[in-house]
């Protein structure tokens, strides 16, 4: 276990609360609590120190289901990443839900996606977006529907990525809930290592599902 990341309130105001207008957590913003913030510098840590140890530069974030707070955590990871190293890529696999836009409050339309580069249509460098709020670097996706996992086994996705560790000193990818896509899976063979989030006292795990492999 690499960590306890703790609850925070999405609701940041009185006002908000009564408006149900949720806020993204983030680390980099002065109203997250300092609890949560330093949960993630111990995360970064952890995973900083096992990459390194074993040369890795791709860490894959997933969980066994969805609303587990995957994709809040793939984001604050590579905030966290970004304030040790200078280039931080973050991708967003999951294009069945795609998230991060929503959390990093981008507008995607404006911009070439995961799906672009896979399809031939764009390349790496042209997809790739720099993200002048937060430092990070970026690739988003967007719904393609059932051909997400015909593109992430694709022999693109494996160019992609090693173009990636070529450039960048650290790529984060936000990967689609294990339960519900094979995706995650797939990306797993080709990346370097992975992080599973799971909700506490929320997940039921199916043994019967788990064993075989393990």
């Amino acid at each position: 276990m690499l960590g306890t990341i703790r609850y925070e309130n999405k609701y940041k105001t009185f006002k908000s609360k009564l408006r149900r207008k949720k806020t993204s957590i983030l680390i980099t913003r002065p109203t997250t609590g300092f609890n949560y913030v330093e949960s993630f510098k111990k995360l970064r840590t952890r995973i900083d120190y096992n990459m390194r140890k074993n040369d890795s530069k791709v860490l894959m974030v997933t969980s066994a289901a969805e609303d587990e707070g995957k994709s809040t955590v793939s984001v604050n990871i590579a905030l966290a990443m970004r304030k040790k190293y200078e280039k931080v890529l973050l991708i967003d696999a999951d294009m069945k839900k795609s998230a991060v836009h929503k959390i990093l409050e981008i507008d995607r339309k404006r911009y070439s996606t995961l799906s672009d580069v896979l399809d031939g249509k764009r390349e790496f460098d042209e997809a790739v977006i720099k993200d002048e709020a937060s430092g990070l670097y970026l690739l988003l996706a967007r719904n393609c529907g059932g051909r997400s996992t015909e593109l992430v086994i694709s022999k693109r996705m494996k160019e992609l990525l090693a173009k990636a560790k070529e450039e960048m000193d650290v790529v984060i990818i936000d990967t689609p809930p294990m339960g519900v896509s094979p995706d995650s899976e797939c990306i797993a063979e080709i990346a370097d290592a992975a992080v599973l989030v799971v909700r506490q006292d929320m997940t039921r795990c199916n043994f019967g599902w788990w064993f075989p492999y393990r």
